[in-house]
């Protein structure tokens, strides 16, 4: 059928003939009706076989000895029988295409032997292939759809290995995010508990401080959260991230344990702490 369309182009108004009613013409008539095509049936025995696949596929049958007033009409003519001797030969269907006044008539004799004498397709207007041209159009078609079997795979590939990355970015983020939330409320926290303790500061020292405490603990967490996002599309994945939000306590209902020593002590405070730090070493 590809063979014809690459002849005839739109095959929904030719008129097929197929000789025979065995397997071949059977695929051929289904492959036809797909594309709107009709058929007429001819067999040179088992006529009751042509009239069941006919009926079946929207054709019609007739004999075979209607076989010269069949090819007038045809467009395209597949042939498949087991008939030992020439259905077609050159000197009538010359004289045939002299009445088509060269209306191009396609020969697809897919018997063997042949249906259809090779020398038809030196006649004028007529294109003859035989079972072997065929074949080499499958084998073509098949080369190419392997190859192009091939690229797809490798877009394939390539669009897998994408969503994988992007499957495991998705299990990373909510991860990084919430270790981002937990070192802001920690920041805000201790800024917020040792609000009262300064206050000689001024506004633009107090926000000093703020921006230096979010921006140590931003440098604490770089390094992490780039190594986190470098395994997003590692199988183990999840440990990582799991061993991640076990360490930060970053699932729901948990909290950081409670740190000895972690508020903010004065200067006054903080040396007589030392001096006996000094004096034990």
């Amino acid at each position: 059928m590809e063979l014809a369309q690459r002849n005839l182009g739109d095959l929904s108004e030719r008129r097929v003939l197929l000789i025979g009613a065995g397997e071949t013409s059977e695929l051929t008539a289904r492959a036809l009706a797909a594309r709107g095509s009709d058929a007429v049936f001819i067999a040179n025995r088992g006529y009751n076989r042509a009239i069941s696949l006919a009926e079946r596929f929207g054709g019609k049958a007739v004999r075979i000895d209607e076989l010269p007033t069949q090819l007038a009409g045809a467009d395209i003519v597949v042939s498949a029988t087991n008939s030992p001797h020439h259905l077609i030969e050159r000197s009538e269907l010359a004289l045939i295409m002299g009445e088509r006044q060269s209306r191009p008539l396609l020969l697809i004799d897919l018997a063997v032997p042949r249906d259809i004498d090779p020398e038809c397709r030196e006649i004028e207007g007529v294109s003859l292939y035989d079972v072997d041209e065929v074949q080499a159009i499958v084998e073509q078609n098949a080369s190419g759809r392997e190859a192009e079997a091939r690229h797809a795979s490798g877009i394939l590939d390539s669009e897998l290995a994408r969503f994988e990355q992007w499957l495991g970015a998705q299990e990373v983020m909510p991860t990084v995010a919430a270790l981002r939330e937990r070192a802001d409320s920690i920041v805000a926290q201790v800024l917020a508990e040792n609000a009262t303790r300064w206050e000689s500061l001024s506004a633009t020292d107090r926000e000093r401080i703020e921006q230096m405490a979010r921006a140590i603990a931003n440098r604490l967490l770089h390094e992490p959260t780039v190594r986190i996002k470098g395994i997003a599309d590692r199988e183990d994945a999840y440990l990582q991230v799991s061993a991640l939000r076990d360490l930060f306590g970053l699932d729901a209902g948990t909290e950081p344990e409670s740190i000895e020593g972690a508020d903010v002590a004065s200067l006054d405070e903080r040396r007589p702490a030392e001096r006996t730090q000094l004096r034990r070493r």
